[in-house]
């Protein structure tokens, strides 16, 4: 379907504007992240395996923490920590 000349619209010049060559990444690969007080974080990617932005309603309280420690939440099943 793709290889069909009638599935692409435009010129030419339309179709080669839109895409954008990938580079292959050297080295290893992070998420990075901005914080409202403008600071940059990182965190090493194969550490990583789901980023979630869970409401304030959801985040269980802990009493006697660090103030960074927001709490707990219940993900599928599982106990998980909320840091600020």
């Amino acid at each position: 379907m793709v290889g069909n000349p009638d599935f692409l619209t435009g010129t030419e010049s339309d179709r080669t504007t839109e895409f954008q060559e990938l580079e292959t990444p050297e080295g290893e690969l992070h998420l990075r992240f901005h914080i409202p007080s403008g600071s940059e974080f990182a965190l090493l990617a194969t550490g990583i395996k789901e980023v979630i932005a869970p409401t304030p309603d959801r985040i269980t309280p802990l009493p006697n923490v660090s103030p960074l420690l927001l709490g707990t939440i219940n993900l599928r099943g599982r106990v998980v920590w909320v840091g600020d």
